[in-house]
């Protein structure tokens, strides 16, 4: 299962902690900016995936996530920038990537997110801004409890 989100990639929020007066408890809420873009990946995965239903024990998913190449870089820049050898270092960084998409697909990809054993998220320079999002069953699981380190190390 591949799909796209068109637009430039966000990250996860942090969540904003405060003390309710109303209930005298501390409460967490999540940013509207993460709840709408949580929104734009259900609905790209839902109007993308076609028939099939995932319903797997564990999963692997890698992300692509492209900014644009900025107008002030030099042809050459550009040149460099869309063959990878610029790394991209805008924020948000890829961790926060990575969580918005496993937190977006909770209960349509998969059940929860900790089904997910594989993880990788790759930033690029492109043309336009899109994440790339692919979801494949983890049918690798390989079993290393039976290797131990060596003593001499």
């Amino acid at each position: 299962m591949i799909f796209f989100v068109i637009g430039r990639p966000q990250g996860k929020a942090r969540a904003r902690t405060f003390y309710d007066e109303r209930s005298r408890k501390m409460r967490s809420v999540t940013p509207e900016s993460t709840r709408a873009y949580e929104e734009a990946i259900r609905c790209a995965f839902v109007s993308q995936r076609g028939a099939g239903e995932l319903r797997a024990a564990s999963y692997c998913v890698d992300i692509i996530a492209a900014y644009k190449i900025p107008k002030s870089w030099s042809g050459l820049k550009k040149q460099a920038a869309m063959l990878g050898t610029v790394p991209v270092t805008v924020k948000p960084d890829a961790d926060n990537i990575i969580k918005v998409v496993l937190d977006a697909l909770n209960g349509l990809a998969w059940e929860d997110d900790r089904q997910v054993t594989a993880v990788s998220c790759r930033k690029v320079y492109r043309m336009d801004e899109f994440l790339l999002i692919q979801i494949k069953e983890d049918i690798h699981e390989q079993d290393f409890s039976d290797r131990q380190p060596d003593a001499r190390s």
